[in-house]
Order: structure tokens, then C-alpha cells, then sequence
């Protein structure tokens, strides 16, 4: 039996609450939590090189280490995530939505603008709208944890799990920077 892998996804910009709140009620009711790049089209099917053609197509102007990052989360959510994974959903970087199991990879659903790509999942009840006093989740749309980050999240002892930097990013260094650069300014002009 395959071990479960655990990840982290934010199902929507937690900026805007009102809009956050409808994707994640319409995401709990339909059993699935969705992620956005809509203007990318089916990325599902595409291969890796596609997938860097896609987003680079469709953000000249974003900095290559971003451009890697959306290409790794994109092809974390309809390739690595399996049925059997463990998700939490979050709601910014303080709040724990809901975890639930994967039941259907990845798949593109059009008629779910702005969020058409997603994951089926069948939510827990418990534990949902777990407020953490820090910042317990990285920015990154998607993400995995180990099973002790999984485990400590859930009995609140959260240490922040920090997403660690692909291979695949080209330039790790400028990866690592605007990391912290993007932490630093949501943590300090929220």
C-alpha cells in the first residue's frame, strides 16, 4: 500500500474574504478545492516543457524564479498529488480550512472559472477554521509537508513548514530571495 504524501493548498487569495469564502463554500460543497491559472487553459494533459512554455507565455514579465515556482505547483497538483494524499486547505497563512483525502487527481474543469483546475476531495469534518496565533503556512499555492509538519499542524504545535526549493529551480539563490522578500512584505504591510 502506497504511504500517503501530505500537502498544503490554498484554494484561493485570501485578501479578498468575500470572494475567498464563495470559491471555498462552492470547493467544500463539490467535494474538490480548486487553485486558479484559468489563463493558462488545460495545463493537465501538458508535459513539463509545455507547462514552462505555457507560463512563460503567459507571464513574459514575472521573474524566472516565479515562473518556475507556478510551473512546479502546477505540476505538483495534476501529477504528483495521488488518491490516497492527505490535503489541508488553507485560508491565508494563519488559518487551517479543512483537510480532507484525495479521491480523483487533478483535472480541468473550464466551467469552474477562475478556478478550473481541480482536485477531488472528500473533506473531514473536523478539524476546520483552526487559527494559529503566527504564520504557520508558507505563500505557495502548493506544497508538501512531511507527516510530523501534518501531524503538528493539527495538534497546533506548528512549526512553519517551509516549502523546500526544487531542483528544477533555475536559479535557487534568486528563488530563495523573493521567497522571503514576498514573506517579508505580506508579514510587514498586511
Amino acid at each position: 500500500m502506497k504511504m500517503p504524501r501530505y500537502w498544503v493548498i490554498a484554494p484561493f487569495e485570501s485578501k479578498n474574504a468575500d470572494t475567498f469564502d464563495k470559491v471555498w463554500q462552492s470547493d467544500l460543497a463539490n467535494n474538490v478545492i480548486s487553485i486558479g491559472w484559468s489563463e493558462l487553459g488545460d495545463v493537465s494533459k501538458m508535459s513539463r516543457e509545455e507547462l514552462i512554455k505555457a507560463v512563460a507565455d503567459a507571464y513574459p514579465d514575472k521573474p524566472n524564479a516565479t515562473k518556475s515556482l507556478i510551473v512546479n505547483m502546477l505540476w505538483s497538483f495534476f501529477h504528483e498529488v495521488m488518491p490516497g494524499d492527505i490535503v489541508i486547505a488553507r485560508k491565508g497563512r494563519k488559518i487551517l480550512a479543512a483537510v480532507g483525502s484525495v479521491t480523483r487527481t487533478g483535472f480541468y474543469a473550464p466551467d469552474r472559472s477562475p478556478h478550473s483546475n481541480s482536485l477531488e476531495i472528500k473533506w473531514a469534518n473536523q478539524p476546520r477554521d483552526k487559527v494559529f496565533q503566527n504564520i504557520v503556512f508558507p505563500m505557495h499555492t502548493v506544497y508538501e509537508i512531511t507527516e510530523n509538519q501534518f501531524h503538528s499542524l493539527l495538534e497546533g504545535s506548528a512549526i512553519e513548514p517551509v516549502a523546500a526549493v526544487s531542483e528544477s529551480v533555475e536559479d535557487q539563490n534568486a528563488f530563495v530571495l523573493e521567497k522571503y522578500l514576498e514573506e517579508f512584505i505580506v508579514s510587514n504591510f498586511d
